[in-house]
Order: C-alpha cells, then structure tokens, then sequence
C-alpha cells in the first residue's frame, strides 16, 4: 500500500466518525414530540427554525429552550428566532382539504391508443380538481409529476400554485 492510500483511508474515517458524531446532535421531530410538541405545522416550523438558527448549538440546550416556548409560549411572541413557534401554539393553522369532485371536467385525448394507462388516470384525476374547468391530452402523453407531460388543464382560478402543463420527475 502506498503512503498516500493510507492518507486518504484515514482521512476518509476521521470525516466518518465526524459525520456520526454531528448527526447525533441533530433534532429530529421524534425528539420534538417527546418534549411535548403538537403533531401539526408548528413542529415543522420548529424544523426548520432550528436547522437555520440552531443548528451549531447542543442538542440540550436547544431542547430546553423548546420546553420554555411550550410552557409560556406568550412570553415568546415577537422573539426573533421563536416567534413563528409562538405564534403556532397559541393559535394554530388549520389546513382544510377540498374534495375531489365525482365528475371529471370535459376534456379530449388525442391519440388515444398511443396513451398508456397511468398517464390516462393522472389525467383524470387532475380533471376531478374542485378548480379544473376543461382539458386536453396529446398523444405523445406520459406520466409526469401532479399533470401528464402533454397534458393540458383549464382552470378556474388564476393564482393557483399548480402547474398545468406537465413536467418531468
């Protein structure tokens, strides 16, 4: 073995060992809810908070500052980095979901024999949307992330996030 073979290897296991021990000061939302943490939004908030803020602190000490923001989370409103927490437990987001309709909305598949049948049903799902209002299939179609790739949707609304025209996993 060569001198610089033996370098590299231990360079390699010094940085191992670096990782392990640096993943093991990591927060995870495990770690959260046994402090007591709602299982909603806030905990992703907390996530996040931490892993931009926090991340270079002790495991402990971020830990502790949590169970403070639990126990009197008005004492924290405003505060720069718990706030957002804060804000989250005293009044708490709620997320409501829409249905899909039962009816697709009108739409027409171009070539349909050259479609398969999993770009088919994502297209069919996306024409049950509560916001679809009509929509195209064209017959080099295939599967692709929320629309088929060569799938087009009309919708109702014009500030929706989604994108209507398909794109690539």
């Amino acid at each position: 073995m060569r001198k610089y073979d033996i370098v590299s290897k231990t360079s390699f296991a010094f940085k191992k060992n670096l990782n392990l021990k640096v993943m093991g000061n990591k927060i995870k939302g495990k770690d959260l809810i046994g402090i007591g943490f709602p299982k909603d939004n806030t905990m992703n908030i907390a996530l996040g908070l931490i892993s931009r803020y926090r991340k270079k602190e002790t495991k402990e000490r971020v830990l502790a500052e949590l169970k403070n923001v639990l126990r009197e989370p008005d004492t924290f409103m405003g505060d720069g980095t718990w706030g957002k927490i804060a804000e989250g437990l005293i009044a708490p987001v709620e997320v409501a979901f829409k249905e899909l309709n039962f009816e697709r909305a009108p739409f027409l598949i171009y070539g349909e024999n050259e479609v398969d049948e999993n770009t088919k049903y994502q297209f069919y799902n996306a024409l049950k949307l509560p916001i679809s209002v009509q929509g195209a299939l064209m017959p080099d179609a295939h599967y692709g992330y929320g629309l088929p790739i060569g799938g087009v949707l009309a919708k109702k609304c014009s500030n929706s996030l989604w994108r209507w025209s398909g794109y690539r996993l």
